[in-house]
């Protein structure tokens, strides 16, 4: 007898876990979304920082971030972002505001959306998540290729030491959105050759 017909009672349950393996893919899923929210609350913080700056002395306001994640502001790193970040107009930290609001949005879409278990989520994220690799992977491409310049010209250890730290993060996020594209891909895959029943669905 065909498992999803049955009327046993304890059929449903089958039917539900034979497409997507039970808990095992609910709690992927929960986990793409954290990092999805993760994500978002990063933009938006970043965004706030952004908003905050405008009008204001960037290198008062980002020492006052160094000093909050106890950096030395005398260390290579602390003088790259300073003056990294003294370049930056009040026009540009509104534009890059905006654009990391926007970003933050997105990533709440999705994180929200999969917690939800909404099927329209599933495959915005999988959109998404396509669509940013190219470009993260120009980037990586890019910046392995181009010389890397000092940014203060007497600290030459300090633009390789912020470079490195910053391929590095990137790298690891391009895995971790190939894997979370690889598992979204194949989960739509076998709900879309294993339908759920909508008695099953219903009986759960």
């Amino acid at each position: 007898m065909d498992p999803l017909t049955t009327t046993d009672p304890a059929a449903p349950q089958a039917a539900t876990r034979l497409p997507d393996g039970g808990h095992a893919s609910d709690q992927a899923i929960f986990y793409i979304a954290a990092f999805k929210l993760v994500k978002a609350l990063l933009f938006f913080a970043a965004a706030a920082g952004l908003f905050r700056m405008v009008n204001k002395d960037n290198k008062v306001e980002i020492a006052k971030i160094l000093h909050a994640v106890r950096i030395d502001g005398d260390s290579r790193l602390a003088k790259q972002v300073l003056f990294k970040a003294n370049v930056i107009s009040d026009p540009q930290k509104k534009i890059f505001g905006y654009v990391l609001s926007l970003y933050g949005a997105l990533f709440a879409t999705e994180g929200v959306g999969l917690l939800l278990r909404k099927r329209w989520a599933e495959y915005f994220t999988v959109i998404m998540t396509a669509s940013g690799i190219p470009i993260e992977l120009y980037e990586l491409l890019h910046r392995a290729r181009a010389k890397v310049e000092p940014l203060v010209p007497e600290d030459q250890h300090a633009s390789f030491f912020l470079a490195n730290r910053t391929t590095g993060l990137k790298l690891a996020l391009l895995v971790v959105n190939v894997a979370i594209l690889w598992y979204l891909v194949n989960y739509l895959r076998r709900h879309r050759a294993h339908p759920v029943p909508v008695e099953s669905k219903a009986a759960t």
